[in-house]
């Protein structure tokens, strides 16, 4: 499933982003659950989760944490929400409710991070 993150591109339909991002946000819910994720001798501790700035591509963060990848996945979620707000027609009624959930699911998103 992180592969498939990963190699997601700007050619994906925002749907089918939103929906890779969530149904991976609940298997790592799934994993943390029964396998705990860190550096500490008693959790698994062969699993690194590596993610690149957005803004400078060659800094990158890479921790053996599963709450790193968690908030990553909460980001991007919460930015694809957004990017979805903003493809409505917003000159009627219809078109300006359907952007106001978008951008509720991004707050969701984002407060869920805190």
């Amino acid at each position: 499933m992180r592969k498939s993150i990963e190699r997601s591109s700007a050619t994906d339909s925002l749907p089918a982003r939103r929906d890779l991002l969530q149904n991976y946000f609940k298997a790592l819910n799934v994993v943390e659950s029964r396998f705990p994720i860190s550096s500490d001798k008693d959790h698994v501790n062969s699993v690194t989760f590596t993610w690149h700035d957005a803004f400078k591509n060659k800094n990158k963060a890479s921790q053996q944490n599963i709450h790193l990848e968690k908030v990553a996945i909460l980001f991007n979620l919460g930015a694809v929400h957004s990017q979805i707000g903003l493809t409505f027609e917003r000159s009627t009624v219809e078109g300006r409710r359907q952007p106001s959930h978008s951008f509720i699911a991004v707050a969701g998103a984002f407060l869920f991070e805190g």
